[in-house]
This record gives structure tokens, sequence and C-alpha cells, in this order.
């Protein structure tokens, strides 16, 4: 009996704790990538959050652009545009990616950034996620937070000639969604 007691042990924490965070290898092929692999989530008031810094590489023969809403914020002397990132988390459980949460953007609408053939873009996302049923936004609407995510670039197009800024095509699902990525942390 002494002997499966650490057997035992490691069951009871496992179902505890949940299941270890999978490993993720890199998806070279999405133009979407993340800087890492992995990330923890920070306890916030009333949620969690956490940052992802990421590039979006063109890899078509098209401009592509960004729909945005650009707000100036003041450092020192000047004032920095930012982009208003219009994206989606998405959370992989059975095999399958489900929106776990979604960026809450200002409507307004600004010039757009463009990203011309062969060229790279560079940002940071920043994300709060609401504990589901605390009523703070947005929500993160997941029973645990560890586990494997991607990001959804929702507002990225391709330029048209017959279609103008804001209005051009929506790049199709796979142009637009990262490597996966763990997060670990949370509750």
């Amino acid at each position: 009996m002494p002997e499966r007691l650490p057997v035992v042990l490691l069951a009871i924490c496992l179902a505890a704790c949940g299941a270890p965070p999978p490993e993720v290898t890199r998806d070279e092929s999405a133009a979407l990538q993340t800087h890492q692999l992995r990330y923890e989530a920070r306890r916030a008031p009333g949620g969690v959050e956490f940052t992802i810094p990421f590039t979006y590489r063109n890899r078509s023969a098209d401009s592509l652009f960004l729909v945005n809403c650009q707000y100036g914020t003041r450092v020192g002397n000047r004032t920095v545009q930012r982009v208003d990132l219009s994206m989606e988390l998405q959370k992989k459980a059975d095999g399958t990616w489900t929106k776990a949460w979604e960026a809450i953007t200002s409507l307004c609408l600004s010039p757009a950034v463009w990203i011309a053939p062969g060229a790279a873009y560079s940002d940071t996302m920043r994300i709060f996620g609401g504990k589901p049923g605390r009523a703070v936004a947005p929500e993160l609407a997941v029973q645990r937070v560890a586990g494997e995510y991607r990001l959804v670039w929702q507002q990225l197009r391709r330029a048209t000639p017959s279609q103008s800024y804001p209005d051009g095509d929506t790049l199709p699902t796979e142009a637009r969604v990262s490597n996966s990525f763990v997060l670990t942390g949370g509750w």
C-alpha cells in the first residue's frame, strides 16, 4: 500500500489541478506569428490579463489593410497613434477552436494601416478577460484559463480595385490566424 501512495497523490493532484498545459510546436506557415509559444495570464481585479506580442507578414501579392480606429496617446511632448486591434482569442477544446474572447473596439474610422506585399506589421495585443459570471467585460468565456489558444485578426482585408477602404475583401480565416500558443495561470 505505501508504494501506491505517490500514484494516488498524483492522481488526486491532477484531478484537482487539471491537466498540465499542452505542448505546442510553432506552425511556421501561419502569417500571424506570436513572439513566444507560452504566455502567463496574471490575475487582475475581476479577471485576468496578459499580453501577446505578434508580427503579421503579408505573404500575398496584394496590399492589405487594417480597418481601425486610431487614437492619440500623449507620450512626453508628442502624440503616438495606436491601432485599435480587432482581434479574437480562440481556445482549442476537444480538437475544435471556439471563441473565448473578443476585443471591444472603438466605433470610429481612421485612415487605414497598410501592409505592402512582403512587409510586416508588429504590435502587442493587450488582453483583459473578465471571469465568467462577474459582469466584467470583455469576458474570457472559459471555465479554466490554461490551455491552447490562437489569435484571429477580424479586420484584416485585401485591397481590391472595385472596393475601397474600409470595404475591401476580408481575408480567408486561414490567412488571419496565428500559430497556436499555450496560456498558463489564471483561474
